[in-house]
């Protein structure tokens, strides 16, 4: 088992070879003639996820304290299980599992995928540094929110789109509002009686703010400003151009390898935990056969803080999500739920619980694999605005859809296939992560900055079969 970490040089610069450099200049020129900004944005006033009940204990706080109960031999794996729900700080509102709410999220996703799949994301600068480390670079290119970049050509057929999907939007709202009694009788049924709070749901609301067009540049002609202000002028729509095609390429780039590593995380055995109980006690025997879910780095971890109950001894250098193992629940037997949770250990301490990658297969999904192709459709979608930049990418999103289309002639039977043949598991798990090895050594990928910084990092196990 390896385990996936972030690599940073803060020794590279943002210095182009000459020859990417004048084709930069090249597609900022293109992108400056041919193409034009929108803006996009919607809300739902009054439809949340969640609704904060109780400011006391912490989540964290009280599996902390009811695992040093199971310890004690005070309380059960059961009694734990249901007392951290009674004490979680929050409770679900407009619960996923009813068919409006559902219709209402699918509508709502529906618009801003498409939009972010036919369009690319415009740079904010908020600095004007020439030169900077790839440690700077997440903190120096951002996304200005809510507005995009497309090619006026493809303007008319993205505004017609983007109108049909608001309009099934708009129905979807009202749907759930006229059946808003039975969203709250469902959400009723799956809170405790005393963090019910009825008076909390109302209308929901629907904003959408645009799509506006507008031309890129100024709504003033440059010739008006003073020469120095317009050289000034110019090269800051240079840089932002300049700065939009380099987030493009590391958004893109980061996404795919995001589907690619779940993909082959799926594709995985489990790896699990084999714990001598003479040697580590009750105290830690607990963890024995649980699931190995993620592990980090510690410097790459960003949750809450450790806790003396979750930390092995010794200097902590890694994060280890972990789920405890519960026995199949027999007839008549409740299993209940079993959340992962962070542990932290040196490297010595997690070795010596003696991981090891079990037979078991991991759950394989279709929506991993229509993820994947998506994003790569999503390649094809933006690549002219990328320019020779792009065509890299467009030839990697190729090989992965070839390799995803000859696993089966339909996604069913792709699925199906992938989950039962150990074969064709490893052999497109390994050709996988091989054509994304390949897309880190290709230049555009390789001289960005952001590559692996805009987006979330990846909490996934890597193990080697």
């Amino acid at each position: 088992m390896t385990t996936k970490t972030r690599k940073q040089d803060s020794s590279n610069q943002m210095q182009l070879p000459f020859d990417r450099a004048d084709k930069r200049v090249e597609l900022v020129s293109f992108l400056r003639e041919h193409a034009v900004e929108i803006s996009l944005e919607l809300s739902l006033p009054g439809f949340t996820g969640s609704a904060v009940v109780d400011q006391g204990e912490s989540a964290a706080m009280a599996r902390a304290r009811q695992r040093e109960l199971v310890a004690a031999g005070k309380a059960n794996e059961d009694d734990l299980r249901h007392s951290v729900k009674a004490l979680s700080s929050r409770v679900r509102m407009f619960s996923s599992d009813n068919i409006y709410v559902k219709r209402l999220n699918a509508a709502r996703t529906a618009v801003m995928s498409y939009r972010d799949a036919h369009t690319c994301p415009i740079a904010n600068i908020t600095s004007s540094k020439v030169e900077m480390t790839a440690e700077d670079a997440s903190k120096i290119f951002s996304k200005d929110p809510g507005k995009r970049l497309i090619l006026a050509k493809d303007l008319d057929n993205f505004l017609e789109n983007v109108d049909r999907l608001c309009s099934d939007l708009r129905a979807a709202v009202n749907d759930l509002n006229e059946h808003m009694d039975e969203v709250i009788e469902h959400d009723r049924s799956m809170t405790p009686r005393h963090l019910f709070d009825e008076s909390r749901y109302g209308e929901i609301g629907l904003d959408v703010r645009g799509p506006y067009p507008t031309e890129l540049g100024y709504s003033f002609q440059l010739q008006e400003l003073a020469p120095a202000a317009c050289k000034r002028a110019e090269e800051f729509l240079q840089e932002r151009l300049s700065h939009t095609v380099e987030i493009t390429i590391g958004d893109l780039a980061n996404k795919l390898t995001d589907f690619v590593h779940t993909i082959a995380e799926q594709l995985n055995n489990r790896t699990r935990l084999r714990i001598p109980r003479e040697q580590w006690g009750e105290e830690w025997f607990c963890l024995h056969e649980a699931e190995v879910i993620s592990v980090l780095d510690i410097a790459d971890y960003d949750g809450e803080s450790p806790d003396t109950v979750t930390c092995g001894s010794g200097e902590v250098e890694m994060a280890v999500q972990l789920r405890r193992y519960i026995p199949r629940a027999g007839k008549g037997e409740t299993k209940g739920k079993n959340a992962p949770q962070w542990y932290f250990f040196s490297r010595g301490f997690y070795e010596g619980m003696r991981p090891y990658t079990s037979d078991e297969k991991k759950r394989f999904t279709e929506s991993s694999m229509l993820n994947l192709g998506q994003q790569c459709q999503s390649i094809r979608n933006v690549a002219e605005m990328l320019g020779n930049f792009g065509s890299p990418l467009v030839d990697v999103a190729n090989r992965l859809d070839d390799i995803m289309a000859n696993v089966g002639n339909t996604p069913e039977a792709a699925v199906d296939q992938l989950r039962n043949s150990s074969y064709v598991r490893n052999d497109v798990r390994r050709r996988l992560l091989e054509t994304v090895a390949n897309m880190e050594t290709i230049p555009v990928v390789q001289d960005n900055l952001l590559y692996r910084q805009l987006t979330t990092r990846r909490k996934v196990v890597v193990s080697e079969s």
